[in-house]
């Protein structure tokens, strides 16, 4: 903070000795438009790119816990040292394998702890990756929800610094986008936690898991004391012992989906607007069994009668040739004797089809 201050000090103020209180005004300004890009830029930055050295594999969005602490003891990061209970609180664990846990590496950057108090009315945090790929969906879609296929198309289209545009969604994906689909009628609302979850998975370095509603309670270092009487961060005791403890358990047995990194996923939805989805879905005309299965009989009712009326034509019409001697005259067209009695015939037939087409 202090070099940001000589910074737009000398931008803003070069050369000045002496400073009115306007000059200050204009300096604390500065400052406070460029802390929060700053703390982004630099911090998080940083520490993005110390829990991408420690993923797990590459494009899980994961750190084990182990590697995590080890971290800390190797070059005494001041970071990766928060105790279990505090990140699981804060909702940074995966315990999908409860003898590994992991650091859910976007939820850590969100994390309050890493946030700057500045003012009594807000902190200044990392920014959330996600919010940029969301943006470039809602621009593609523009509406408040889509089929499982426009939202391949448009996630196809989006791009960000771990994920280039193009990619091919693998199947376990586009089979959880069409379970989602499948729970909403066939739209996704892309404001649900359902969503968010998929997001999650398909963009596991950028978008945060979205825990239920009451799952977690981010808290601060100084509100965790407060609450808890107990320090937010772990002693290197309680580092090595975690550290002992994920070694032990290497040989454990992950979930079915551990491959797809889908262990956590859960079919519970919240929505951000539930009131107004509800609404949509009312207001959408849905035909009812009864309403298709009476459309379905008169359809083959109508057919029925159609290719027994034209059976019926047919053979009144053989029978007039026969009986009055008239047949096919030149260029294979029906006599005047002929045609006569096909009108006939169809006259006959007519008034059954008509009789149908009457509700």
């Amino acid at each position: 903070v202090k070099m940001l201050i000589q910074e737009v000090q000398s931008e803003v103020c070069p050369r000045h000795t002496e400073y009115k209180f306007s000059d200050l005004a204009r300096i604390l300004e500065g400052v406070n438009h460029r802390l929060g890009q700053r703390i982004d830029e630099v911090t998080c930055q940083e520490v993005e790119d110390e829990l991408m050295e420690l993923e797990e594999k590459n494009g899980t969005g994961r750190v084990k816990l182990s590697d995590f602490y080890a971290r800390h003891l190797d070059d005494e990061n001041q970071q990766f040292h928060h105790r279990p209970e505090y990140l699981r609180r804060a909702g940074v664990l995966d315990e999908s394998e409860p003898a590994v846990p992991r650091i859910i590496i976007p939820n850590y950057l969100v994390m309050k702890a890493n946030c700057l108090n500045v003012s009594s009315l807000y902190d200044l945090c990392c920014l959330d990756l996600c919010e940029d790929l969301f943006d470039q969906l809602e621009e593609g879609i523009q509406a408040p929800s889509a089929t499982s296929e426009e939202i391949i198309k448009a996630v196809s289209a989006t791009q960000s610094f771990y994920s280039p545009k193009g990619r091919n969604l693998s199947d376990v994906l586009v089979k959880k986008l069409m379970e989602v689909a499948d729970h909403h009628g066939g739209q996704v609302p892309l404001h649900g936690r359902l969503f968010a979850q998929w997001m999650h998975f398909a963009f596991p370095r950028e978008c945060p898991y979205p825990h239920i509603s009451g799952a977690t309670k981010p808290l601060s270092n100084n509100e965790w004391f407060e609450e808890t009487g107990t320090l937010a961060t772990a002693s290197k005791a309680e580092v090595r012992s975690v550290i002992d403890a994920s070694q032990s358990a290497l040989g454990s047995t992950a979930c079915d989906d551990s491959d797809e990194g889908m262990c956590m996923w859960t079919p519970d939805e919240e929505l951000v607007d539930a009131a107004s989805w509800q609404a949509m879905q009312i207001a959408q005309p849905v035909p009812t069994p009864q309403r298709s299965l009476r459309s379905s009989l008169r359809a083959c009712a109508f057919l029925a009668v159609s290719v027994t009326s034209l059976v019926a034509m047919w053979r009144l019409v053989q029978q007039s040739r026969t009986a009055l001697g008239f047949g096919w005259g030149a260029g294979n067209k029906p006599t005047a004797a002929a045609a006569a009695a096909a009108a006939d015939a169809a006259s006959l037939s007519a008034p059954a089809v008509h009789a149908l087409e009457t509700p």
